[in-house]
This record gives structure tokens, C-alpha cells and sequence, in this order.
């Protein structure tokens, strides 16, 4: 009976000891775990922040007074969900103006203010194609949302790429949600170009393919048909309906192409 009330407080006192440190070790982690999300989000702020810092820089370098790239054609092809997400492919040509070009600056857009976690989706990439069709490795991109339907995109060059050089690159895109306002509101909804005058544009198409049983109403942006630099043509691509605008010698800094709506 003796020897029970000695042993007794002892696994008692060693249990309450356990129980203490096994507290007291969750306590720690949980700061840890706490500290951790509070350092994520701020790297996420920083990285945002960064990301937008270098846009303007960008911006800023890239706004010499004359052309950078003359565009010899870019030939852009959407196809769309029955939800509204879309992928895009865009195989782009064009030729080097300045002394070295360092990197390539797009934008590209949606026709509404998309939600964050709609944006936190979209999937881009670029990567060079080579002259046999083929296509070669990607390049470094830094993205930054301008707004909550505008991404800007910096395409970064493996290697500086000198004057009169050819590029051959190729975007594609996955964007959940992007074609929201025709697909799912039914609204007309604008599929068109503009550049600006440091990227003179020479000749390029837009074609927008529908999900299969749907057909849409068309109508041009920013010029009158008939014209003979611009052109919409509507088509059947196998069972889906295709709608391509075309264009040449294009103006700067005004919008051109075409609007759908979903009959």
C-alpha cells in the first residue's frame, strides 16, 4: 500500500509535466505556423508590388521615341467554352528595330472586371517557333494584373536580340472566365486590335471559335465595310462556328476588329 501512494504522485506529477510541454510545443508551432502565413502574405504584397515596379520601369524603357518592333504578322485564334473560359494561340512575326532588344512588353484583356480567383487562374506562356513550324523553348514572363481586366505581360529574351533580327514567337493562353459577358450574359462582346506606334502593325488576323451549335451576329469595330484593308468573315470549323476578322496597314492607337453576340 506504501510503495502504491509513492509510485501514485510520481506518474501523476511526470503525466502533468507531459501534458504541460505538449502544450507548450503546439503553442510554438502554431506561432511558427501563425509567422509563416504572415510572412507569405507579405511576400505575396512584395512580390505584387515588385511585379508592378518593374512594369513601369518597363514601360518607361520601352517608350523611346521611335518604333522597337515592326509586326509583319500576328495571327490570333480564341476558342471559346459554353462558360466563358477561353484559349488563345498566337503565332506573331516580326522584326527588330532598335540597336538591342532586351525584352517584348504585350497586353492583353477581358470585357469585364474579372474576380481574383478568376485571374489567379490564367495560365500564359510564350516560347520561340522555329523556322520549320516547329516549336522551341519558352521564355521568361513577368505578369502583372493593371487592373482587374487588363494583364501586362514582359517577355523576356533568352539573349539580347540585335537590329534586323526576325522573331518568331508564339503566346498561348489559358483564361478561366474571359469570355463571361457573350458566352453566359448573352451581351455583345468586342474581339479587336490596338497598337500603338511603337509597334506598327502590317497584317494580322482574330478568329473567334464558338462551342459547337452556337452562332453569334457580327458587326465591325472601328471601320466601315466594305473596306479594303479590313474584312470580317463568318465559317464553319468542322461543327463550330468561326468568325475571323482581317486586317492590314493598320492605324496606331485605334481600336479595330469586330463584336459578337450570341444569337
Amino acid at each position: 500500500m506504501s510503495k502504491w501512494w509513492q509510485v501514485g504522485p510520481f506518474i501523476t506529477i511526470e503525466y502533468e509535466v507531459e501534458s504541460g510541454l505538449l502544450i507548450a510545443v503546439t503553442l510554438v508551432m502554431l506561432s511558427l505556423m501563425l509567422l509563416l502565413f504572415a510572412d507569405r502574405a507579405n511576400l505575396k504584397r512584395e512580390a505584387v508590388r515588385y511585379r508592378r515596379l518593374l512594369t513601369r520601369y518597363c514601360d518607361f524603357v520601352a517608350t523611346p521615341p521611335r518604333p522597337t518592333v515592326r509586326v509583319q504578322s500576328w495571327d490570333q485564334t480564341l476558342v471559346l467554352q459554353e462558360n466563358g473560359d477561353a484559349t488563345c494561340t498566337i503565332a506573331i512575326t516580326a522584326v527588330v528595330l532598335k540597336k538591342e532588344l532586351y525584352f517584348l512588353q504585350l497586353r492583353f484583356g477581358s470585357g469585364w472586371e474579372q474576380p481574383e480567383r478568376q485571374r489567379k487562374r490564367v495560365r500564359l506562356t510564350i516560347r520561340n517557333l522555329l523556322i520549320a513550324g516547329t516549336r522551341g523553348t519558352s521564355w521568361e514572363i513577368t505578369t502583372t494584373w493593371l487592373s482587374a481586366s487588363r494583364l501586362d505581360v514582359l517577355a523576356h529574351f533568352h539573349e539580347p536580340v540585335r537590329q534586323g533580327s526576325e522573331l518568331r514567337f508564339e503566346v498561348e493562353w489559358s483564361w478561366p472566365g474571359q469570355c463571361v459577358p457573350l458566352m453566359r450574359e448573352r451581351r455583345p462582346d468586342e474581339y479587336i486590335f490596338k497598337f500603338s506606334k511603337l509597334w506598327p502593325l502590317e497584317r494580322a488576323t482574330y478568329a473567334v471559335i464558338l462551342p459547337a451549335g452556337l452562332d453569334a451576329y457580327h458587326e465591325p469595330v472601328g471601320f466601315a465595310e466594305p473596306n479594303g484593308d479590313f474584312s470580317i468573315d463568318a465559317s464553319d470549323d468542322g461543327d463550330r462556328r468561326k468568325f475571323s476578322f482581317t486586317g492590314c496597314n493598320f492605324p496606331p492607337r485605334k481600336r479595330i476588329g469586330m463584336r459578337l453576340e450570341l444569337k
